[in-house]
C-alpha cells in the first residue's frame, strides 16, 4: 500500500455517508427540484468513484470484493443515468443494485462489530 487512507475510513467517510444521504433523497416523493436532483447525482457520483477506489492500492482481497465493486461502478452509473432523467423509480431500482453490491461485500469481508 502506497495511500495513506485505510478501507474502514473510505467505507466511513464516503461510502456510508454517500450511500445514506442518497438513500434519503430516494425516498417518497424522491428530489423535489433541480438543486436537489443536482445533490443526488453528487452522492451518485462519489459512490461510483468508490468503486474504482475499492480495486485500487492493494485493497482487493478476492473476486468477491472485485465483483460488489464492479457491481457498485455499474450500480452507481445506472443511478446517475436516472438521475441524469430525473426518474424516480428507476433512480431506486438502480440504487438496489449498489446496495446488493455493499452487502455482497459486507457479508464475506466486514468485521464483526464489537
Amino acid at each position: 500500500k502506497s495511500r495513506a487512507a485505510a478501507t474502514k475510513y473510505l467505507m466511513r467517510g464516503i461510502n456510508q455517508s454517500h450511500c445514506k444521504a442518497l438513500a434519503d433523497m430516494l425516498k417518497d416523493s424522491g428530489p423535489t427540484d433541480d438543486k436537489a436532483w443536482d445533490t443526488a447525482a453528487c452522492h451518485a457520483s462519489c459512490l461510483n468513484e468508490m468503486g474504482y477506489l475499492l480495486m485500487d492500492d492493494g485493497r482487493c482481497p478476492d473476486g468477491t470484493w472485485a465483483g460488489a465493486a464492479k457491481d457498485l461502478r455499474e450500480g452507481s452509473t445506472a443511478v446517475l443515468a436516472a438521475i441524469d432523467k430525473k426518474e424516480l423509480k428507476e433512480a431506486k431500482d438502480a440504487f438496489q443494485k449498489v446496495t446488493s453490491a455493499c452487502a455482497a461485500c459486507h457479508k464475506a469481508h466486514r468485521e464483526e462489530r464489537k
